[in-house]
């Protein structure tokens, strides 16, 4: 993970898709520093990586307006759920 300048922090998130449609994701906050500030993890029912995607950044954008931040940077391997967020 590369540094990110302050105030900014980081998400980096994954996830994974299984046959029978499960689903489960989890994410990282870092800040400009490197250090953590705060995780999440979720199983989800749904079978389409396309969804995972969005619910990885849902949750990580959840995350961060939870723990007070308001400048962050996503990294996330998912172009076309990035797109639809912006």
């Amino acid at each position: 993970m590369k540094a990110t300048r302050s105030p900014f922090i980081k998400l980096n998130s994954n996830g994974s898709v299984l046959d029978g449609g499960r689903a489960a994701c989890g994410g990282i906050l870092k800040d400009s520093d490197g250090k953590f500030l705060a995780c999440f993890s979720a199983n989800l029912d749904c079978g389409a990586l396309m969804i995972t995607g969005l619910w990885r950044i849902l949750l990580g954008l959840d995350l961060t307006l939870n723990i007070g931040c308001s400048h962050l940077i996503i990294e996330h391997n998912h172009v076309v759920a990035v797109q639809l967020c912006l």
